[in-house]
């Protein structure tokens, strides 16, 4: 299993690359999709102090940044209306980290 930090800079690396040649060729920083995982985070209503975490999988195989951003609301939603329980909480992009849920 590979370090996080690791996968972290080599996704950095990869798009300092792509930077860097896109200034002196055709190349463009789109091309490269960096691994996000979409963190959901959802506190038990009756006690917000016990929470839990849920890593959707992505409708995207590849999700970027913008795409983990963008997905936040829609994925907490469904959750939510799964789960009347739980309060949504917070959430987070992740570098590198899989998905818990089953997709269904």
């Amino acid at each position: 299993m590979k370090n996080p930090r690791t996968i972290l800079w080599i996704s950095y690396a990869a798009v300092q690359q792509a930077a860097n040649n896109s200034r002196g060729s055709s190349a463009s920083t789109k091309d490269i999709t960096m691994l996000v995982q979409l963190v959901l985070v959802y506190c038990l209503a009756a006690d917000p102090a016990k929470c839990i975490e849920q890593r959707p999988m992505p409708m995207d195989p590849e999700p970027g940044l913008m795409a983990c951003v963008k997905g936040a609301q829609p994925e907490a939603a469904r959750w939510l209306s799964e789960h009347p329980h739980y309060i949504f909480s917070r959430y987070r992009c992740e570098m590198g980290s899989r998905a818990t849920e089953q997709s269904t």
